[in-house]
């Protein structure tokens, strides 16, 4: 049994505007958009949808897995919202910093 199954995931089938997404966030103005804009618009609709909604979701089609860690300083509860991209039966997550250089603090949070 994969993942996608072992947690019930329904993976969309992107539409074309989606797939036009794909070419555009993997240019370097794309690329820009993403570190600069789209960040700050994600944790908001995640808030508000309880979740449910994630920008790269909605306009790349891409479904997301949140994964629940615990600070590395702070020992806090944090969430972070992964790229799930569909690969067989299972999922690669794949975790961004939105195009901005440097490593994000979710790796040290998954790494401790």
């Amino acid at each position: 049994m994969g993942l996608v199954q072992a947690l019930g995931c329904q993976i969309p089938q992107p539409n074309a505007a989606q797939r036009a997404m794909w070419h555009v966030s993997a240019s370097p103005p794309g690329a820009w958009w993403s570190s600069k804009i789209l960040h700050r618009v994600d944790r908001p609709l995640l808030r508000r949808t309880h979740g449910r909604l994630a920008v790269p979701e909605i306009l790349a089609g891409i479904p997301f897995i949140t994964i629940i860690t615990t600070g590395a300083r702070t020992g806090q509860r944090r969430e972070t919202p992964f790229l799930g991209v569909p690969v067989g039966d299972d999922l690669a997550v794949v975790g961004t910093h939105f195009g901005k250089p440097g490593t994000p603090a979710w790796y040290y949070n998954l790494r401790a």
